[in-house]
Order: structure tokens, then sequence, then C-alpha cells
């Protein structure tokens, strides 16, 4: 599976999403029993945009890590 992120490289949001990402991958790895990729792509907006296999699942910062697996999990 691959996880893109839209967004300024720079950005709070951002940020906290790769640090969320880097915290969650395993619990998502063991339920999708496959392994996750996930990258930024440097992009002029503050407010990131989450792409999973290519497909825009989410705009912004998702409330929890846990939020955010549900928003992965819920779209592959």
């Amino acid at each position: 599976m691959k996880i893109v992120i839209l967004g300024r490289k720079n950005s709070y949001y951002v940020k906290t999403l790769i640090e969320w990402l880097n915290e969650v991958k395993d619990i998502i790895e063991e339920n999708i029993e496959g392994n996750v990729e996930f990258s930024i792509k440097d992009v002029d907006d503050d407010i990131p945009v989450i792409l999973v296999n290519g497909r825009k699942v989410f705009e912004g910062l998702p409330d929890n890590e846990g939020t955010l697996i549900e928003l992965i999990l819920s779209n592959i």
C-alpha cells in the first residue's frame, strides 16, 4: 500500500501526519498483512491531503492517530 501526503513539507500539519504515520505504520501493516510506503509530495498548501493508493481519502489533519488508522484501513 502506498500513502502520499500532499502538502508543504515544513507545515505543522504535514509534520504531524508524518510523525503519526511513523507511529502507526506497524499497526496498519499488521492489519493489511503487507507493507506500507509513505511519502510527501511538496505542494504549495499548508493543509495536507492524504492519498491512499492514489485516491484522496482525507483533507486536513485527522483528530488523532486512531482516526488516521481508521481512515487508511477503511479506504484500502
